[in-house]
């Protein structure tokens, strides 16, 4: 294929083809999901290089991650279209006291899933910069932070009693 050239108006156009292979035997699910893990092999042929065949097999840890992601996918969509995901300050404080200095502070996002456990952005953040959903997260995040930030955060007061080197409080910005 990769040596084919196809000629269309007076431009000569190089072919590719990435192919996802799953067998259908009697331990074959459903049509949908068995479409659905030929989708996945296609995809995954095509991320490892492109013109590439990608053939499922029963223990296919690529083919699992990649599924993974795609669930995910559809649940920030709808956790974006629903308002369920949350920041959260925290401040950076100096590791030894001293002269007072400016408050600053991280923003932290988490998604509540749909039972309202709060997620790390570890589990989704990997599916959401796959299936270009990064912009639209960054966009929510900018926009509830200056919605909500409070003209004066609290004050970010390392505890001496604390034997750590980082007095760390989380505090909430916006209510879930």
């Amino acid at each position: 294929m990769q040596d084919f050239r196809f000629a269309w108006a007076g431009n000569t156009f190089a072919v590719g083809v990435s192919i996802g292979v799953v067998p259908i035997n009697h331990h074959s699910d459903t049509l949908e999901n068995v479409l659905a893990a030929a989708d996945t092999a296609c995809y995954t042929a095509k991320n490892n290089g492109r013109n590439r065949v990608h053939a499922v097999h029963p223990d296919d840890q690529t083919l699992l991650q990649q599924q993974g992601e795609s669930r995910w996918a559809a649940r920030l969509t709808q956790a974006l279209d629903e308002d369920r995901f949350c920041l959260f300050a925290q401040p950076i404080v100096p590791t030894a006291l001293g002269p007072a200095q400016e408050h600053h502070y991280e923003v932290l996002l988490r998604l509540r899933d749909e039972t309202g456990q709060i997620i790390p952005p570890l589990a989704f953040l990997p599916a959401a910069e796959r299936y270009g959903l990064m912009v639209k997260i960054d966009r929510w995040v900018v926009s509830t932070l200056f919605q909500h930030w409070p003209p004066h955060p609290p004050q970010a007061v390392p505890d001496p009693a604390v034997p750590t080197v980082y007095a760390i409080a989380m505090a909430k910005i916006v209510r879930t």
